[in-house]
Parts: C-alpha cells; sequence; structure tokens
C-alpha cells in the first residue's frame, strides 16, 4: 500500500518547512505560530470535508465555568456547528471534537502546560438531543473520548520515562486520565499515546497492554508516520458522531435572555 509511504512525506515535509521558515533571532511567537499554520493546514487538508478546523480560541459550557477553558492552539469542530460562534472565537463543547497544543519544542515543562490547557476544558453539565441513540450510552462515550487532545511538537524531548510518570497521573482516577493528552507527539522522534477501548490494537498491533500510555521511539524505526495515522484514524472515527449528538443551541441562546 501507499499510504505508508504517503504519510511519510507529510512528515518530512512539515519538518523541512519547520527547518526552512527559520532563521536567526526570530521571535518565539512568530515561530510558534507558523507551527500553528502548518498543522492547521494539514488538518485542513486530510479533514476538510468531515470537520472543521480553526486557529485559536476557547471552548465553553453551558455553564460558562470560568468564562471557559484557557486558549487553545488549533480546535476541531463539527461541521454542523454555527458560524457565530467561530466568529467569536468561542465554541460549545458539545461541538468540539479535538483539540491541539502546538510547540516548535516540547519539553516536560511545556507538556505541563499542555496538560493544564486541556484540563480546563469545561464538560459539565453536556446539552445534546440524542437519536437514534440511548443517551446514557451517549454521554458516557462523549466523557471518554470527546474531546480528542493531541499535543504536537516538531521539536524536544520525549522518552520512556514520561510514559512512566503519565501512567502514575493516570491511575490518580478516571478524572485526571480523561483530561490527560490522548497523544503526544514530536514529529519523526516519538510518540506516546493514551491505551483506551478501540485503539491499544492500532498502538501495538496484536498486543494487549496492561498500561494507560504507551511510548513509541521513532529512532529505533521508519514508523514515524504512525502519529498522523492516529490522528486521522481518530479524527474520523469522532467525526462520525455529530450524526447522533447534537448540541441544544437553544440552551446557549437562551443564556441571553
Amino acid at each position: 500500500m501507499f499510504f505508508k509511504s504517503y504519510l511519510l512525506s507529510v512528515a518530512d515535509c512539515l519538518q523541512a518547512r519547520f527547518e526552512g521558515m527559520q532563521r536567526k533571532g526570530q521571535n518565539p511567537a512568530d515561530k510558534g505560530e507558523l507551527c500553528e499554520v502548518f498543522i492547521k493546514e494539514f488538518l485542513t487538508d486530510f479533514l476538510s470535508g468531515q470537520l472543521r478546523i480553526f486557529r485559536g480560541g476557547k471552548i465553553v459550557n453551558i455553564d460558562n465555568d470560568n468564562n471557559g477553558s484557557k486558549q487553545l492552539d488549533i480546535v476541531v469542530t463539527t461541521r454542523s456547528s454555527l458560524k457565530i460562534f467561530g466568529d467569536k472565537g468561542i465554541y460549545p463543547i458539545e461541538t468540539v471534537v479535538g483539540v491541539f497544543s502546538i510547540t516548535a519544542t516540547l519539553s516536560r515543562t511545556k507538556l505541563d502546560t499542555c496538560i493544564e490547557e486541556f484540563q480546563s476544558i469545561p464538560k459539565k453539565n453536556p446539552q445534546f438531543n440524542f437519536f437514534p441513540i440511548d443517551s446514557k450510552k451517549g454521554v458516557d462515550h462523549w466523557y471518554t473520548h470527546f474531546p480528542f487532545k493531541c499535543v504536537f511538537a516538531f521539536a524536544g524531548d520525549i522518552n520512556q520515562n514520561w510514559e512512566t510518570e503519565l501512567n502514575g497521573m493516570a491511575k490518580e482516577g478516571d478524572t485526571v486520565k480523561d483530561s490527560l493528552p490522548d497523544l503526544i507527539i514530536i514529529n519523526k522522534k516519538g510518540m506516546i499515546g493514551k491505551v483506551t477501548p478501540g485503539v491499544s490494537k492500532y498502538l501495538t498491533g496484536e498486543v494487549v497492554l496492561d498500561k494507560d500510555f504507551h511510548f513509541m521511539d521513532f529512532g529505533l524505526s521508519d514508523n514515524f508516520h504512525f502519529g498522523f495515522c492516529h490522528i486521522l484514524n481518530r479524527l474520523s472515527i469522532l467525526s462520525h458522531w455529530q450524526y447522533f449528538m447534537t448540541p441544544k443551541y437553544y440552551e446557549y441562546f437562551n443564556r441571553d435572555f
């Protein structure tokens, strides 16, 4: 199949763009902004028919907890998400399928900052219309799998110790585990994926994992396309739920009356 070669070339192209845009004395904010643009373009190229991709914004819920989440680099929403929210740079949690924290260089300290951003996403009291699935089953699935949370970097450090630390954090309970990143990638270097029902086999083949996070060192193989496979697979799967769970927009509109 040509898919592996195709996605390997995507990783190569992204890395070449990252390295080519750097210059002496460059403002770190400018570098970070370009990194966000590169990933937004990748997501748009592959998923624009299924989802909408935005740069920057905050996620809110009906209770508007603490004025919403921290600022997020990339927000992926359902195709049916109303334009009025995107124009304001806010996104009802019920419309959000994925979020990305993008950085030029990832460190352990920076990872903690990314985790804090994900933990700030308000998820209580979701407002959905369900059809034709059972509402309790739908909400349980939503709490476990939405939104897909990814940290993406072009350089930095990632290693086995991070997997150990994340597995330790996940043992604090389901609430903590659900707020941790689903995927952490340093392009062409390595990734750490969260092990949840339906993705364990994808991360490891036929091996069943007795842990919550799994580290892959791309330096040991040429499989650095795996991260992109995982992103596209998860977002594509989650995109189908927009046909069974739709936001009760009137609950947001009624907040103004």
